[in-house]
């Protein structure tokens, strides 16, 4: 897909996390207001930063829900200076990548990097957008949801921790940032069925998150998995290498099959010619 209509697309699947109100028709929109073109950049400048658990545990960690090592290992954009507050927090999960790939051209597998794009366009919105590595998931094994879905799970708990002490990768600025009554998941693939399997093991959780928004970009459905009581927007690819039969739209299917505790929008969008 063209990153412009794929930056409208996601933006527009995320519209109701916006954390501020709508600017004029077109770009750009008047200061501090987002663009009402999604596919615009927003008013906020960006910044970045990372945290990765490799630099303590080279080998990997264990963590709830994975039972092999796994890095807990994230690259964050945000507005500089948090001038609107407190944001919402966005994370984002890359698709499988078979193990050949990881020679010579990648460093280490950094796949998260494919959608810093993303998270830089997302950021100027005003969210803190994590775009999350998911590399000890991926090949052989061409499955593994519930992983991934735990893998985003850990960061969102490791978030949490951060905000309430002021560390992490962005220290004390974290503390008061982070809006917790809106958070976000979206992912690629079999990250985009992992952000579904997060969210309903999210609900099954002692302390769980309040996940207000999911996103899922040409997703698999290895799970026959259903998403209820909570927005989900699915990017369906007409031309796709990989997930060829429109799969994603089964989770619409599957929800409207079910009467939800708390209603909430269901859509799929099939844009020609995307991949």
């Amino acid at each position: 897909m063209h990153p412009a209509r794929l930056l409208a697309c996601v933006a527009l699947g995320l519209a109701l996390m916006a954390p501020l109100g709508r600017g004029q028709d077109g770009c750009p929109a008047p200061d501090g207001a987002l663009p009402s073109d999604p596919g615009c950049t927003g008013p906020f400048a960006v910044a970045w930063a990372g945290y990765d658990s490799r630099d303590e545990h080279p080998d990997g960690l264990v963590v709830e829900g994975i039972d092999f090592p796994v890095d807990v290992w994230g690259a964050v954009a945000y507005p500089e200076g948090f001038p609107q507050g407190a944001a919402p927090l966005l994370l984002v999960l890359h698709g499988n990548q078979s193990a050949n790939v990881c020679g010579g051209v990648f460093s280490r597998c950094d796949q998260h990097e494919g959608f810093f794009y993303l998270i830089e366009h997302l950021a100027s919105q005003g969210f803190i957008a994590v775009s999350v590595n998911a590399e000890r998931v991926n090949a052989p094994d061409f499955d593994r949801v519930p992983e991934r879905a735990a893998l985003l799970l850990e960061h969102l708990r490791r978030w949490r921790a951060w905000s309430a002490r002021g560390d992490g990768p962005l220290g004390e600025a974290l503390v008061d940032h982070v809006d917790w009554r809106r958070v976000g998941l979206a992912g690629h693939s079999r990250g985009g069925e992992a952000v579904i399997a997060a969210h309903n093991a999210n609900l099954e959780s002692a302390q769980p998150f309040e996940i207000g928004a999911v996103l899922s970009l040409a997703p698999t459905d290895k799970q026959a998995l259903t998403i209820l009581d909570v927005p989900h927007y699915a990017v369906v690819p007409a031309c796709d290498g990989d997930v060829l039969d429109a799969r994603g739209v089964r989770f619409c299917d599957r929800a409207l099959r079910h009467d939800e505790a708390n209603p909430t929008p269901k859509r799929a969008i099939y844009p020609l010619g995307a991949n």
